[in-house]
Parts: structure tokens; sequence; C-alpha cells
């Protein structure tokens, strides 16, 4: 073989010898580093967060507001708290006298208000137990007149002209048809707390014919404010008259005399 051939092979098997060879590992290193990493499929979106609904600030609740009760037309009634009683006052029942008291008795003054010396003449003995077993609460004064089976009495009775704050104003015992539409009696009522009742207010003319009714409810409370009125007019009511103010069971509790001019 001539050197010709020999350097011609020689050639042929150098350059197949270099197609063969594997690429450089540092080579293939930095070519992946520069391309970028192959993606399956399309980036996922980020997962959005629910929006949290806004916190309401508390909203306090509107302030209570009580309607008073409605009063009756005929019966006007302010009620009192109930008061917290400061004692009862012991002692014996009084005796009872033959007679009734004179008209003109009074308790005396400075008394104990649950004692017998504030007890009316006359009154049953039962009721003037009764009487003494109530409490003696603040504002609670003397009777001024009769006394129930349980007890309920009068503290207060003014006749007056007026009426405000469910009290009489201008009290007198003479009305005059020309001016005034109404006599009015105003009444503090004590008795027991969990009693409610009904008296009944007899109004007469002195020397006329009939006489007018008219009711007080006392409602279920220690002391209880009220009135009843009579409406008068020109014609007929002039003279002398008595309103008389009586229990459930007729027991008088109170009266009063007035004159219409």
């Amino acid at each position: 073989m001539s050197r010709t051939s020999i350097a011609v092979l020689s050639c042929v098997l150098l350059s197949t010898l270099a197609c063969g060879a594997p690429a450089d590992p540092a080579a293939n290193k930095q070519a992946a580093n520069k391309t970028p990493a192959a993606q399956n499929g399309p980036a996922a979106a980020p997962e959005a967060k629910p929006v949290e609904p806004p916190v309401e600030p508390p909203v306090a609740p509107p302030p209570s507001s009580v309607e008073p009760e409605g009063d009756p037309a005929d019966a006007p009634v302010e009620e009192l708290a109930p008061e917290v009683a400061d004692g009862e006052t012991e002692g014996e029942a009084p005796t009872e006298p033959a007679g009734e008291a004179p008209a003109d008795w009074a308790p005396p003054p400075d008394a104990d208000i649950r004692s017998d010396a504030v007890i009316r003449p006359g009154t049953p003995a039962a009721n003037a137990e009764a009487f003494k077993s109530l409490p003696n609460a603040k504002g609670d004064g003397p009777p001024v007149g009769g006394i129930g089976t349980n007890g309920i009495h009068f503290d207060s009775m003014v006749v007056g002209r007026g009426f405000e704050k469910s009290r009489c104003v201008e009290p007198t015992d003479t009305f005059d048809v020309e001016v005034d539409d109404r006599v009015n009696i105003c009444l503090r009522i004590v008795h027991p707390a969990d009693a409610e009742e009904t008296l009944t207010v007899t109004w007469a003319k002195i020397g006329g014919h009939g006489s007018r009714k008219s009711t007080v409810t006392v409602k279920a409370m220690h002391a209880y404010l009220t009135r009843s009125y009579l409406p008068i007019k020109k014609n007929g009511y002039q003279g002398e008259w008595t309103a008389t103010i009586t229990t459930e069971d007729e027991t008088v509790l109170g009266e009063v005399t007035f004159t219409v001019k």
C-alpha cells in the first residue's frame, strides 16, 4: 500500500472517532443551565383567598320607652312606688266603744301612726288589728276617717277646686257654678299591697232627690293617689252636698260636705 493510501485511511478513521465522541460534560452542564426548564402545561393561577366581610361595630339597642297607662276620665290616678316598711307597731286591740266618735274627733298629734291612739272610736276590733298590721312606710300618716276590714284607710282626703299632679289645689268647701265646673276629692289610700279593690263615692244633695255614684279603683300597692269628682252645672246643683266613700262591704272610710252656690 502506498503512503498516500495510508494517509487517506488515517484521516477517515480520525473523522469517525471525532463524530462519535461524547460531548464535553462541562459544556453540557452550562448549556443546561442556560436553557429554561420545560413546562408541562400553563402555570396555575394563584388561588384567590375569599374576601372577609367587614366587621360591623355593635349597635347599641335603643333605650326602652314605656308609655304610662292611661287614666280613666272619671278617676285620674297616679301610682306611688311601693315603699320599704320601717316596721310594724305591736299593741293590743283597742276596746270597742259603745258609740261613734264625735264629729270633731281627731287623732292626737305626734302619735304613732299604727297605734291605738290614732284609731277612730267605734272601729271594729278586727279592722283595727288589720290596720295595725300594715307596714309603716315613708310618707304614711294617721287615718283621717274609718278603717276597712283589711286595714284600708285614707291618710289624706282633700276637697279642692283644681287638680294638678295628682293633688287637689285651691282647697275649699264652697264652689260657684259661674266659675267652677267640678268638685274634686283627692285621696291618698293605704291598704295591703297585694289587694286591688273598688271604692264607691256617693254624691248626695241634702234635701234633694236621689244621688249620683262613681267608683274608684285602688290598685295593688301599699299607697295609692287617686281622685273622684262631681261635674256641676248651673241648673239644679246649688245647695249643700255630701260625698260618702265606702268599701265593697259598705264600710265608710270618709265623708265630706261642701256647698255649691
